[in-house]
């Protein structure tokens, strides 16, 4: 069923003239509000093409909501781009930026605890602090990045293509991975490469997808 706030803003957002001021994180807190509940890979067929629509109808109006939609909408799983413009806008250097990605984790499991299997909520906090302190024994284990109209974006550049718990943790693992890899940066590598193979392969959304609209095809 879809989320009767998300269908609401969706409409708002086709219909208002691509010079109407729309808040663009608005939308973007009810697709991760979406997102995080089964994963990427169970986004509705109409919500995808709705935001497609809107991709192209606004493109350009707001360079982070552009690459947001773009990272919704494609296959790969770690919002690479948007994720840059957050660096970028953020202030600070990448070995501290990817820091604060695994302490996000560590937020992310304070303020949703696995209820389910909690001794595995409290190991991936563990393990996500220790590269943390690997990179600056002074940060806290879940210090938040400075308040810029950047850093608002942070919290939508994790888009799981599942549901699974443990799948947080393996993508802020692999994009501080690539930041620092990119960078030429290698402190808490190994750590990092760790963490990053800690869930299972995440799932192809194209193959996916062709699967279950060849599914639907058939219905019909």
């Amino acid at each position: 069923m879809l989320d009767q706030d998300l269908a609401r803003e969706l409409d708002t957002w086709l219909t208002a003239a691509p010079t109407t001021p729309l808040d663009g994180l608005a939308l973007a807190g009810l697709v991760t509000r979406r997102i995080r509940r089964a994963g990427r890979r169970d986004l509705p067929a109409p919500v995808l093409a709705a935001l497609a629509a809107i991709a192209d109808r606004h493109h350009g109006r707001d360079p982070f909501l552009d690459d947001y939609l773009e990272a919704v909408l494609s296959p790969h799983e770690l919002a690479l781009p948007l994720l840059g413009r957050v660096l970028d806008g953020s202030g600070l250097d990448t070995d501290r930026f990817a820091a604060l990605l695994l302490a996000d984790v560590v937020r992310h499991e304070n303020h949703h605890p696995d209820h389910g299997a909690p001794a595995e909520g409290r190991r991936r906090v563990r393990r996500a602090a220790r590269f943390v302190w690997t990179v600056d024994r002074g940060l806290g284990a879940d210090e938040a990045p400075p308040a810029t109209p950047a850093t608002a974006w942070l919290e939508h550049t994790v888009l799981p293509t599942t549901g699974r718990r443990d799948e947080y943790l393996a993508v802020r693992a692999r994009q501080a991975h690539h930041l620092l890899s990119r960078a030429g940066r290698t402190v808490g590598a190994d750590l990092l490469a760790r963490l990053a193979g800690s869930t299972a392969a995440v799932t192809d959304l194209t193959a996916y997808r062709a699967r279950r609209s060849a599914v639907g095809d058939a219905v019909a």
